[in-house]
């Protein structure tokens, strides 16, 4: 998969918030909730890479949400449906080469549900929610809010994981049956879920599928995390599937591949408001994971950035931020690749300069910036310069 994640706008307009945020606590929600998202990225590879070109990639996303107490008289549940269609423009396997991806909206042409759960809340203070349904992992796993402003894709869900299974997790641009419990007390929440580990079909990108059984396993993924300070969140995750893979180089006596189980990893998050003064606010984080490279191509990751609002005289809410996402090789692979003759970097880094420009409640264009450095780790690769402008188009109605 070319892009497995998506923090756009889309995904900002969702009604999901973990446990530890009050925010609209207080206000009612609405009984019905519809909403529209277009997304539009026009990027150009101007240097490096595989070659000079250019692409436009789009995202559509419809979505409606549910209030089942004021609409059914059905307390605490919640009903969310999600559609969306990308025009599946490359860009990243076609100009650039790298293995992260440039746009977190780069997909396969088709319509597909994306989306659709129902959550019950119950407990104490209605504090823990179950959710059941076709459901994307990074909607609130590995998610970070500073992390939303910026367009290359590892800054959502992180790709040791979003590039791990066999055929990725449960995310953009297709996701699997699921079933996850969440809770928490005051600033500290914990969550955990079983997906189906294999999302859609393999081989048929553009197909809606969804199956269980047939030995494809589970993904298990627990988290659990706390704001505290300056701290927006601190939190550990922890993901392993429960099927046996293949072990990357590894064979047995009759020289078939060598299955085995342990294919997991974890990660950890810090974000932090930095600044805080008048007008002027700063927000930053890092981001690490790391992968079982015996079974996966990535091995760890590092991803970090700060953003700023308020910084141009006149526009409050433009935001602008700088970001680093850094992506390690494992040994096996890199092995197997030398095997095949093929010379390869141990790493792939992304460098990336946003500004996202609202100009009115509809629109907001974000001229982007990227400087990708040993794209898809391949030594023969020179350094990509990539220039885009994404827009987006939004719009809400509640009753």
């Amino acid at each position: 998969m070319n892009a497995r994640c998506k923090w756009m706008f889309a995904a900002a307009l969702l009604p999901v918030a973990t446990p530890h945020v009050a925010a609209a606590a207080d206000e009612p929600a609405p009984a019905v909730q519809l909403e529209a998202a277009y997304v539009g990225d026009a990027f150009r590879n101007a240097r490096g890479g595989l070659a000079i070109g250019d692409a436009y990639l789009d995202n559509l996303d419809l979505m409606a949400t549910l209030d089942g107490e004021r609409a059914l008289g059905v307390p605490g549940l919640t009903l969310h449906g999600h559609v969306v269609h990308s025009n599946g423009r490359a860009f990243s396997g076609r100009w650039v080469g790298d293995a992260q991806g440039v746009s977190n909206i780069e997909g396969v042409d088709t319509w597909r549900l994306y989306e659709f759960w129902g959550e019950l809340r119950f407990g104490a203070a209605g504090a823990t929610t179950l959710r059941a349904g076709l459901y994307d992992l990074n909607s609130e796993f590995d998610s970070i809010d500073t992390a939303r402003l910026f367009l290359h894709a590892s800054h959502g869900l992180g790709p040791e994981l979003g590039f791990s299974g066999e055929n990725g997790p449960s995310t953009f641009p297709v996701t699997s049956l699921a079933l996850r419990l969440q809770g928490g007390a005051e600033a500290w929440y914990w969550r955990l879920a079983a997906f189906d580990a294999v999302p859609g079909a393999p081989g048929r990108p553009d197909r809606t599928s969804f199956r269980l059984g047939e030995g494809d396993g589970a993904l298990l993924v627990g988290e659990v995390g706390r704001a505290v300070g300056p701290f927006r969140k601190l939190a550990v995750g922890a993901w392993n599937y429960s099927a046996a893979f293949a072990a990357i180089g590894e064979v047995d006596a009759l020289g078939d591949a060598t299955r085995a189980r342990g294919n997991g990893g974890y990660y950890a998050i810090a974000e932090a408001s930095l600044v805080e003064s008048g007008r002027l606010n700063v927000g930053g984080w890092v981001r690490a994971g790391r992968a079982e490279d015996r079974f996966n191509r990535f091995e760890d990751y590092l991803g970090l950035g700060v953003s700023a609002a308020g910084l141009v005289p006149g526009r409050p809410d433009d935001q602008l931020g700088f970001a680093i996402a850094s992506v390690g090789a494992g040994a096996p692979w890199r092995g197997e690749m030398a095997l095949a003759g093929a010379a390869t970097r141990a790493r792939e880094t992304t460098l990336e300069l946003a500004w996202r420009v609202p100009v009115a409640g509809w629109l907001t264009l974000q001229p982007d910036l990227q400087y990708v450095i040993h794209p898809g780790f391949d030594a023969a690769l020179d350094a990509a310069f990539v220039a885009g402008l994404r827009f987006e188009l939004g719009t809400a109605w509640s009753r």
